[in-house]
């Protein structure tokens, strides 16, 4: 399992509890994806858990699926989930994925165990969350950039 983050701080705080089969690493997601897939490198699942849903019209590159390396992250295959208190952020990533070829499921969400130190924190302050779910493995459609199924796993 890889865990990664731009903050240097936020990795020192949460080194001591990640699990031992864990590596927290300091990178910023949209040059880990590129370099991952430049390697066709491979996933089985991936989580992106409340990020900043950059909420301006002028901020659509910094949100995960408007960057230039969507297609990065795409071609790495997996399952992904994504979750979020900001319902308009997945609908906007079920739109990317959709004209990217791919279907995804969008529910409401009540965690059980919450995942994060924000999952935690909007639960409990009675933010409605939000889960998106999809396979990237198999495309549906006609997808306009590098397609998914075209990258192996070198092995």
């Amino acid at each position: 399992m890889l865990g990664f983050d731009r903050s240097a701080v936020r990795l020192r705080r949460r080194q001591q509890s990640v699990p031992p089969n864990c590596m927290l690493i300091r990178a910023d997601a949209q040059d880990l994806w590129r370099q991952l897939a430049s390697h066709e490198f491979r996933t089985r699942h991936h989580f992106l858990l409340y990020p900043n849903p950059y909420p301006k019209a002028s901020q659509l590159n910094s949100r995960w699926h408007g960057s230039p390396a969507f297609p990065a992250l795409l071609s790495l295959g997996g399952e992904i989930d994504v979750r979020s208190n900001w319902k308009t952020y997945l609908d906007e990533f079920q739109q990317a994925l959709g004209i990217a070829g791919f279907t995804s499921q969008l529910e409401p969400y009540e965690p059980r165990v919450p995942l994060t130190l924000f999952e935690q924190k909007y639960a409990n302050s009675g933010h409605a969350l939000w889960r998106l779910t999809a396979s990237l493995d198999a495309s549906t459609g006609e997808y306009r950039g590098e397609r998914p199924e075209m990258h192996r796993h070198r092995g």
